[in-house]
């Protein structure tokens, strides 16, 4: 029976493994909605060019676990607005901490629509845009594996599910685009998603926007500028 027992425990840990990696804080983290946030990445599988599967992304709250919580803060609470949730200073600071990790100067800085039209896509280069860590890749299958990885390790860092989103129950799939430019850094960033969806598509960009600085794509011997962008899908379940 032990032998079963271990046989089965091992057969779990190995299905466990073989899933794409996912990011959940503990139940019992402090008392903020943004710590109830789970997050799961795969690659799209619509292409044959590996280059071409470009990331999807999952941002899941769940329902029940979400609601004891703000249960939990609006409970202690002294004021509270129209919502039932407190005003206190807690919550503006956690905006403010939200906000100064926005990188502002990759939300300015823009190209021209004769350069955005030049941007090369993405399973197009011959060198694709490289993270930092990712530089001393010298074969370009290991070049995009290490994109993808650093792409996911950033997406697991940053990605919150918004608390206003989560007070108005807002969800829906959110299309970010951007382009990383010849110099490697990211510009014309663009979010489309649900009617009504603003702070879903905020969230996107803010995350985007504080990418690293690039090594730039290479096509035909030069540097060139590079399209990409990766679905986003914001949702909110039955715990």
């Amino acid at each position: 029976m032990k032998k079963i027992l271990v046989l089965l425990f091992l057969g779990l840990s190995v299905n466990v493994l073989a899933q794409k990696e996912t990011c959940e804080t503990p139940e019992d983290a402090a008392v903020d909605l943004n710590s109830i946030t789970k997050c799961t990445i795969k690659p799209s599988k619509n292409s044959k060019d590996k280059k071409a599967r470009q990331i999807s992304v999952r941002i899941s709250a769940p329902k029940k676990r979400f609601l004891k919580k703000r249960k939990k803060i609006t409970s202690g609470a002294n004021g509270l607005n129209s919502s039932g949730l407190s005003s206190t200073s807690h919550d503006n600071e956690i905006s403010k901490s939200v906000a100064l990790k926005t990188n502002l100067a990759a939300l300015t800085n823009t190209l021209s629509k004769e350069e955005v039209r030049k941007a090369a896509k993405f399973s197009t280069v011959s060198n694709i845009p490289l993270f930092p860590d990712c530089k001393s890749e010298d074969k370009s299958s290991d070049q995009l594996d290490c994109f993808n990885t650093e792409m996911i390790k950033h997406i697991q860092e940053h990605f919150r599910y918004p608390n206003e989103a989560l007070i108005n129950k807002l969800q829906g799939e959110v299309w970010v685009r951007f382009i990383i430019d010849k110099d490697g850094n990211v510009t014309n960033i663009k979010a489309l998603g649900p009617k009504g969806g603003k702070i879903l598509k905020d969230e996107a960009i803010r995350v985007v926007s504080n990418l690293p600085k690039f090594k730039p794509g290479i096509k035909d011997g030069e540097t060139t500028s590079v399209k990409y962008g990766f679905p986003i899908n914001f949702s909110l379940e039955e715990d």
